[in-house]
């Protein structure tokens, strides 16, 4: 996986490092903001630990998730909004914080997606040679009873080259 902070340093060495956890923590609002197609998301604190346990393996308190979101935000990266609202017995209900993603992590997205570009523009035809084209031959010479049979292979292989289903 790409590190943001190594992006970060080789585009500016003067900006400031974070850490991996808050990397792991920016990707996931990256992801979140990028599904939904808006600048903001709002995963409660239990969602993004849940997260970093079994998407990245990362294993953290809720004190210490507050630590690298406010690092985040102290850093430009992103912005809390508490949403809170008082309820019909005029107690205060929280609802969960809203994150909205700044120009600067804007900007990095526009780097990570510059690098990825590159990188694939660099490593496509090493992978069309080892990894492709032996399962497209392998696919070729298989009979098929049906074409639906042939289709649901030819879905199978896709999904199995690019990991998309």
């Amino acid at each position: 996986m790409l590190h943001i902070s190594r992006c970060l340093r080789t585009a500016n060495p003067y900006t400031p490092r974070i850490s991996r956890v808050s990397e792991k923590i920016l990707e996931i609002f990256l992801y979140l903001c990028s599904q939904s197609g808006k600048d903001y998301c709002w995963p409660s604190q239990e969602k993004i630990i849940e997260i970093l346990n079994t998407v990245h393996g990362i294993s953290i308190s809720r004190r210490t998730l507050n630590y690298h979101l406010r690092a985040l935000e102290e850093h430009g990266f992103i912005r809390r909004i508490r949403r809170i609202k008082k309820g019909k017995d005029g107690k205060i209900i929280f609802n969960s914080t809203l994150y909205c993603l700044l120009d600067k992590a804007r900007k990095l997205l526009k780097k990570l997606m510059r690098f990825i570009y590159r990188s694939m523009k660099k490593f496509t035809h090493l992978w069309k040679e080892v990894v492709l084209e032996p399962q497209i031959e392998a696919f070729g010479s298989q009979e098929f009873s049906s074409q639906e049979e042939r289709n649901k292979a030819g879905l199978a292989l896709l999904k199995e080259v690019t990991g998309v289903a």
